[in-house]
């Protein structure tokens, strides 16, 4: 009885009386009695930001926001701050998410993870507003952070499609940064320059549209050490297009493995590598904070 009226007064946010007396020899003294009142709401409490953090950490944030509304005694402004602009980053919304995104708010609220959200400051920094030369490299970190969430979501379809763009990023970077190219639009006369002769025969007039694979060859053409390393591993890329090309996702109806999911990761930090060997530190700088729970 007396547990069942601490859990309802825990959950509905109501005072429980106890009635106290002394005993002599077991037996209750007469005008002892006296009533003794708790409130164990900020035990709810507890047990409720544990379960936001236990959101947090695994990606949740739209669950996390929405249990925000059963919670009166916490900075709730801060919570819900820190759900948008993860949530808003997690979707590759970087300009939302500097918008939610108070690196002063969080650490005074969890200086636990100050280290994590000044990492996570630099990077949102050079992912919204941050200069053009630089800021595709931290685009590149947060897809492969993107996809290692998906992946441990057991999400692997989802996943490999984020490094499969990452692959493909990659070599737009190179050819943009290094040759001033635009995949999407070819300067043919750019090529000239670098005595380049490539036959591209657009199906169509307009813009001259390349792919992973001609992106790779074309690097490779104009003597690039990454498209000589796309050579050299051109047999290992082509099967893991071919895997993600059969997946749900893009061209199939077949659904992705972990196993095949740890193959094109180990592939696109490879390649990233060649493009900037500092990628590993990008890439920490991307990866979200945790809770400790």
């Amino acid at each position: 009885m007396a547990m069942a009226a601490a859990f309802a007064s825990m959950l509905f946010k109501k005072k429980v009386y106890f009635v106290d007396s002394e005993y002599e020899r077991g037996i209750l003294i007469r005008g002892t009695e006296k009533i003794i009142t708790q409130n164990l709401y900020p035990v709810y409490v507890d047990i409720m930001i544990e379960l936001l953090k236990g959101l947090f950490n695994t990606n949740r944030f739209d669950s996390g926001k929405a249990l925000l509304v059963n919670i009166t005694k916490a900075n709730k402004e801060a919570y819900n701050n820190l759900f948008n602009a993860y949530y808003y980053l997690d979707n590759v919304d970087y300009k939302k998410a500097n918008e939610y995104f108070d690196k002063k708010e969080f650490v005074k609220e969890w200086s636990e993870l100050k280290k994590e959200f000044s990492l996570n400051a630099k990077a949102l920094h050079f992912l919204s507003d941050g200069e053009e030369n630089i800021k595709p490299y931290y685009v590149l970190a947060s897809l492969i952070n993107n996809a290692r969430r998906r992946a441990e979501e057991t999400k692997y379809d989802d996943a490999i499609a984020r490094l499969y763009r990452s692959l493909e990023l990659i070599a737009q970077i190179k050819l943009k940064n290094e040759y001033g190219i635009n995949t999407s639009d070819v300067d043919l006369e750019i090529l000239k320059q670098h005595n380049v002769n490539h036959d591209f025969r657009p199906e169509f007039k307009g813009s001259i549209k390349i792919g992973l694979i001609q992106a790779y060859n074309l690097l490779n053409d104009l003597e690039d050490e990454l498209g000589k390393f796309y050579i050299e591993n051109k047999e290992l890329v082509l099967n893991n297009i071919s895997s993600r090309n059969n997946s749900i996702l893009a061209h199939g109806l077949n659904s992705q493995t972990e196993k095949q999911y740890n193959k094109f990761r180990d592939l696109v930090l490879r390649f990233a590598k060649v493009l900037n060997p500092k990628i590993n530190i990008l890439i920490k700088e991307n990866e979200f904070p945790e809770f400790e729970i």
